[in-house]
């Protein structure tokens, strides 16, 4: 066998895990087994950039609408909700700041719930020079309901409440209380 040739083999070879590697994973996904039963391929494909945490093959919409507030609580102990974003701006209800604020509700993305809060607690000083010792994120989410839910009453979704937190603001000294 000549060089090419086994070139050519060892390629095919690998691509042909590689596709199996990727379509194992998103079946995965797809069937609510989760990636903690593979850890294995998730090693591997983290390596090669390759590893997708979405649900490819779902596309059912399960949220009408979202809405998210920041629970402010100071050192005095007053509690206030006010604007969210880094930069003191309202809920915008952009793809991409929704995109975010869908991602930090999940429990397994806890490292950009504190990163966010860590940097809205940094520009609540610059901006309001309000020294926050706890944030908490609330979200109000419009569930879809079922069709025959709908039909029965009309209604296409159900608000739920998620609360995340409090989260400790960097620089605040817990002990000291």
């Amino acid at each position: 066998m000549s060089w090419s040739n086994l070139a050519r083999f060892c390629s095919a070879l690998f691509f042909t895990f590689h596709a199996f590697a990727i379509l194992t994973w998103n079946a995965s996904v797809a069937s609510n087994r989760g990636a903690s039963e593979i850890p294995k391929l998730h090693y591997y494909l983290s390596i090669t950039g390759t590893v997708q945490r979405w649900r490819t093959f779902i596309t059912v919409p399960t949220e009408h609408s979202l809405a998210v507030e920041v629970g402010v609580e100071t050192s005095n102990g007053n509690f206030k909700r006010g604007p969210l974003l880094p930069g003191m701006r309202e809920y915008d209800e952009k793809l991409r700041t929704d995109l975010f604020f869908n991602n930090i509700q999940d429990e397994r993305r806890e490292d950009r719930i504190k990163r966010y809060v860590n940097h809205f607690c940094r520009q609540l000083l610059e901006k309001e020079s309000v020294i926050a010792e706890r944030i908490t994120l609330l979200f109000y989410r419009g569930q879809i309901r079922s069709l025959p839910q709908i039909r029965t009453d009309g209604e296409i979704s159900r608000l739920e409440t998620l609360e995340k937190g409090p989260y400790t603001c960097p620089g605040t000294d817990e002990s000291a209380r």
